[in-house]
């Protein structure tokens, strides 16, 4: 039988995902009709609203983490113990998947192509 700490620490574990999964929603809800205002009132290139958005996206997902990591009352000590291990982990497990990311966000920030331009790629279209 589980006594009340336990209960109370998967209660918060439970509200900290259900809060990061709303916040995930609700950014998404609030980012797509700060990018729709941004290009009606600038005239930017959808491209460079694209990359700004989801720029910003990532970050409010960083902080939502933050915050449902920290509700959860799971101390940030533990990931300064486990992030030099994790750290060398993903370096090696995922380089070629970070590679990747960061080219793509390389990529969306320094040519800023509108949506709707085509890419060849060996000779293959893309839309």
């Amino acid at each position: 039988m589980p006594n009340r700490r336990q209960c109370a620490a998967l209660h918060g574990f439970c509200f900290a995902i259900t809060l990061f999964l709303i916040g995930m929603l609700v950014a998404r809800f609030v980012i797509a009709r700060l990018l729709l205002a941004t290009l009606k009132k600038t005239g930017l290139r959808d491209g460079v609203a694209f990359t700004v958005s989801h720029l910003l996206y990532y970050v409010t997902l960083a902080i939502l983490l933050l915050v449902a990591i920290s509700y959860a009352g799971i101390p940030f000590t533990i990931f300064a113990f486990f992030g030099g291990a994790l750290a060398i982990a993903a370096g090696f497990g995922s380089q070629k998947i970070l590679n990747n990311f960061l080219s793509g966000v390389i990529l969306l920030i320094a040519l800023a192509s509108p949506t709707q331009d085509l890419i060849l790629h060996r000779g293959r279209s893309r839309a």
